[in-house]
């Protein structure tokens, strides 16, 4: 029951994340540290730097980063990752 009234109460949050049926992107403000970044329903967040550590939350986003960026970057990727490029990432995610 609680799961159900936490999923309707998001409902109005979804909603808002879409404009003429598509996915609203990001806003970023800044060329340089600090930025600040607006989402799909106007939360806003301010990286004062860049970000050093990564988390993954999807099989394809561990994929992704796999090919992309090196391994001591990627602190969590999800328990379905099978890569050697990983094995030295301490934390493991339940994902997909």
């Amino acid at each position: 029951m609680l799961l159900g009234a936490l999923l309707l109460s998001q409902l109005d949050i979804r909603a808002g994340l879409f404009s003429n049926n598509a996915l609203t992107a990001t806003q970023i403000e800044g060329d340089t540290f600090p930025k600040t970044l607006t989402d799909a329903i106007g939360a806003r967040y301010t990286l004062e730097q860049p970000p050093r550590r990564i988390v993954s939350m999807t099989i394809g986003t561990d994929e992704i980063l796999a090919r992309l960026v090196p391994p001591d970057r990627v602190v969590g990727i999800t328990g379905l990752a099978d890569y050697p490029h990983f094995q030295t990432s301490p934390d493991t995610i339940p994902g997909d």
